[in-house]
């Protein structure tokens, strides 16, 4: 049985509307495929409810049920000021690295709440975990990028046993912040830990290794109804073109749905094709397959690997 559910935090903004919508809603329906929970279909129209009539900053929850159910509440949001300094403790409670569910958003934050009871509130605005290997993870409410000094900000990979922020997760897909495991000990008073809504990329940034997919479509639903959603799918695959991830994309034949070809790094890939307006809308399922490219006519060599 399961005794949790899903979570998202966001953010809303008068005349902006919800920061980063799109990514929290991907990384719902992504947790929900890989927990076997419904898609939560209805989960952007109930946070389009919850903030009607708002005047100002919202922080907004919505949880998830295994059974379907979502509810969704709302708080003011004050950021903090921009000269504001956290006391960043660090915890003796360790993170396993092999549990999985830690790179899911859950109500199931006993870890978090034991590192977060080893100091009392005026000793620390914020607790840092390490995972058994000694690993620096996250916070018990952020996500950790650290400035080693040359000015770039690199994040742990989820690997390391924590979960995938969507801050994280856009400033990994903008190829700005590299993942690499770090030791507890090799982080150096000198280096700066940046919380999560801190995070300024620094576009100097190495190429990332890049793979090379296919992304095979197929309907679901009635090609009417794929009608109905082709303009938003069809942005959503032009933005995919200009964040250099889409090399070329069609029908299949006869139409059952489509093919894209794709290069990137698997998880930014995934994440990309899971905010799919198709996806959200139960229109159709995309079946991933990374392609080990050893030939490749002149001008294509980036994909070979």
């Amino acid at each position: 049985m399961i005794d949790f559910s899903l979570i998202e935090t966001l953010r809303w903004q008068p005349g902006e509307g919800f920061i980063r919508l799109r990514l929290h809603l991907a990384r719902l329906s992504r947790s929900a495929r890989r927990l076997g929970f419904p898609q939560p279909i209805e989960a952007a129209a109930k946070l389009d409810e919850a903030v009607a009539g708002a005047a100002g900053p919202l922080r907004v929850r919505l949880t998830f049920a295994a059974q379907g159910q979502i509810e969704v509440t709302s708080a003011a949001f004050v950021p903090p000021a921009p000269d504001t300094t956290w006391t960043v403790r660090l915890a003796e409670t360790r993170l396993n690295s092999a549990d999985r569910l830690l790179r899911v958003k859950t109500t199931r934050r006993a870890v978090y709440e034991a590192a977060r009871a080893e100091y009392r509130p005026d000793e620390a605005d914020e607790v840092m975990l390490l995972n058994d290997r000694g690993e620096v993870c996250e916070g018990t409410i952020t996500s950790i990028f650290l400035d080693d000094g040359t000015g770039i900000l690199r994040t742990p990979p989820i690997s390391c046993g924590l979960l995938a922020g969507v801050l994280r997760t856009e400033l990994i897909c903008r190829r700005q912040c590299p993942r690499r495991p770090y030791l507890a000990c090799r982080c150096r008073c000198r280096h700066a830990l940046y919380r999560q809504f801190a995070a300024r990329p620094d576009p100097r940034k190495p190429r990332q290794e890049l793979t090379m997919f296919i992304l095979s479509l197929t309907y679901v639903k009635p090609n009417d109804e794929a009608d109905r959603h082709m303009e938003p799918h069809m942005a959503w695959v032009k933005e995919g073109y200009a964040k250099g991830w889409f090399l070329a994309s069609g029908r299949k034949m006869p139409r059952t749905g489509g093919v894209i070809f794709a290069i990137g790094e698997r998880a930014a890939i995934e994440a990309y094709v899971a905010a799919d307006p198709f996806i959200i809308h139960g229109i159709a399922e995309y079946d991933i397959t990374e392609l080990a490219v050893t030939t490749a006519v002149d001008g294509l060599e980036i994909l070979k690997g």
